[in-house]
């Protein structure tokens, strides 16, 4: 089963949130919903700023592990190296999540999926083909 690790914030530089889903078009709504009384309804950690794919569900859970003993500024320089400014990266229903990405190709370019990070690892950083950016052909 398909994994995401992703963090969420409540601004640039604010206060981060880890978490861990197998259905991130489910859970990042739920967030903005600020459903139950939890961490990111507290703190208004409601936007997406990062996100891993795994293969498996349980390396997306140990990357969220290790995500969570990392020091502040590694989160930090690790959203910013594919997302500088902290944009949303989860846009509501324009979403294109990896189910309809693989339905209509690797990302907005609508080429087949023949980007480097969807060949042989088991881990897939999929965040440099969030937005209408694409730089893998």
């Amino acid at each position: 089963m398909t994994g995401y690790t992703y963090m969420t914030a409540s601004q640039k530089n604010g206060t981060i949130y880890i978490g861990v889903t197998g259905d991130l078009a489910r859970r990042i709504p739920e967030h903005k919903a600020r459903q139950g009384k939890g961490f990111t309804a507290r703190y208004g950690v409601v936007r997406m700023v990062w996100y891993e794919e795994f293969f498996d569900i349980h390396d997306a859970i140990q990357r969220e592990k290790t995500l969570k003993h990392w020091p502040r500024q590694w989160k930090i320089d690790l959203i910013e190296k594919t997302n500088p400014d902290w944009n949303e990266l989860f846009v509501g229903t324009g979403w294109w999540g990896y189910r309809e990405r693989s339905r209509r190709g690797c990302c907005l370019c609508l080429q087949p999926s023949m980007h480097d990070h969807h060949r042989g690892s088991r881990r897939r950083d999929i965040t440099s083909v969030t937005a209408s950016r694409c730089n893998g052909h």
